[in-house]
């Protein structure tokens, strides 16, 4: 889960730039405030299936996740969710790159064992090339691989 409560059961990793958690038992917990702090200037993965653990590793935005680029790097941020279960995005998760119009946004790549359910805003954008350059990179993207059912709900 993605909380306001302490980072708990799993443990952040830097290889090559990329953090990673991985969940090291049942009801693992991610600090919001700890997760947006990596995402300004690096990849991440959550990583939360176990061999040995009694779940089956879902993961469960229930703190919002909103986060603005802070360096001009030209090379694409990705946030990668590795689920054995379900993903649930139950509050915003917004990656955005406004500021710096010559560099690409966030990518979103999520796996899931099982239903992705979206409740929440999923906002992945970059800066607006509205004005006419077309030289411009992506804003960013989303894919995802559903084991089960992609459910999309709530107003707007």
């Amino acid at each position: 889960r993605i909380t306001a409560n302490a980072t708990s059961n799993g443990a952040w990793s830097n290889v090559g730039s990329v953090y990673t958690f991985t969940a090291s038992a049942d009801n693992a917990n991610i600090l919001y405030t700890e997760l947006q702090n990596y995402l300004r200037n690096y990849s991440v993965e959550i990583k939360t299936a176990r061999a040995a653990g009694t779940q089956v590793g879902s993961v469960v935005f229930d703190a919002g996740v909103s986060v603005d680029r802070s360096s001009a790097s030209a090379a694409a941020l990705v946030f990668t969710v590795t689920s054995g279960g379900e993903v649930q995005f139950n509050s915003t998760l917004s990656l955005r790159n406004p500021s710096y119009s010559y560099n690409t946004g966030y990518n979103v790549v999520v796996t899931a064992g099982g239903n992705v359910r979206v409740g929440g805003v999923l906002d992945v954008s970059g800066y607006s090339n509205g004005d006419g350059y077309t030289t411009y990179p992506s804003p960013g993207s989303v894919s995802m691989v559903v084991g089960g059912d992609l459910v999309v709900s709530g107003s707007g």
